[in-house]
């Protein structure tokens, strides 16, 4: 795990870092090494107190994570994320199985920025990813900029 902070990681190896979050051992998996394979550092939890966790070690560019976990669920570890001075910018897409629109909803309103159906195809996770890290977060990169400016 790398204890450089995420603006110098980019400055020096140009790779971004996600964070997924999964109780499934296979989808977590899944997804870390499709991500890995396409050229980002990759952490990973099995619930949403161990994403906190690894989140306050390397603050992460993007989350991605399952809704229903023990322990913390996806909506609980959105909440806490953007509660969080550290990581309340980060791009949080939030992974389900329910299609149902209350899910949905509550997916939104817990504060995530994107949510994607399961099963999720790697291209898509992929592609969703890189919007995120594209889409300006205007209000959260002054925040960081001021951060690292006064360190």
């Amino acid at each position: 795990m790398s204890t450089m902070t995420p603006e110098v990681r980019r400055r020096t190896r140009g790779k971004c870092n996600v964070l997924v979050v999964d109780d499934c051992p296979d989808i977590q998996e899944l997804h870390a090494r499709f991500l890995e394979a396409s050229g980002f550092e990759v952490y990973t939890a099995g619930d949403g107190q161990g994403a906190l966790d690894v989140a306050r070690t390397a603050v992460p560019d993007v989350v991605v994570a399952d809704i229903t976990m023990p322990v913390m669920n996806g909506f609980e570890l959105c909440e806490r994320l953007r509660a969080d001075h550290a990581t309340r910018y980060v791009p949080i897409v939030l992974v389900t199985g329910d299609p149902s629109p209350e899910a949905r909803v509550a997916a939104e309103r817990s504060g995530c920025d994107v949510v994607l159906g399961k099963p999720c195809s790697g291209s898509l996770l992929l592609a969703t990813v890189r919007l995120l890290l594209e889409r300006p977060h205007a209000a959260g990169r002054l925040d960081r900029a001021w951060t690292v400016a006064c360190a």
